[in-house]
């Protein structure tokens, strides 16, 4: 692969973790807003509806199940992996910066 190649693949991901603010960039100062503004979506526009229907079916399984494997652990992992990154992002994704 050329390094053409490999910074047009990278770019996507580069991009979305900017926009998300856990790319290690020192030059963004709206980093953690940007974090911020992709968990409150995440959270209030997703996680809470989803929440709040599995509680109005809980009473019938199959529908509870569903709800919980199509929107609640997803997003709930999702936002702890969103978390953890920001988290981390001067350490460890500190490489991922470097490299790319």
């Amino acid at each position: 692969m050329t390094k053409l190649g490999f910074e047009r693949i990278i770019d996507f991901n580069r991009t979305f973790m900017k926009l998300t603010g856990v790319w290690p960039d020192s030059t963004s100062n709206w980093s953690f807003m940007n974090f911020l503004a992709s968990c409150f979506i995440i959270i209030f526009f997703t996680l809470i509806p989803q929440t709040y229907k599995f509680f109005l079916v809980k009473d019938n399984l199959n529908d509870a199940i569903e709800v919980l494997t199509t929107a609640d652990l997803m997003l709930g992992i999702a936002c702890f992996k969103l978390v953890i990154t920001w988290y981390n992002k001067r350490g460890k994704v500190k490489v991922c910066y470097t490299v790319m």
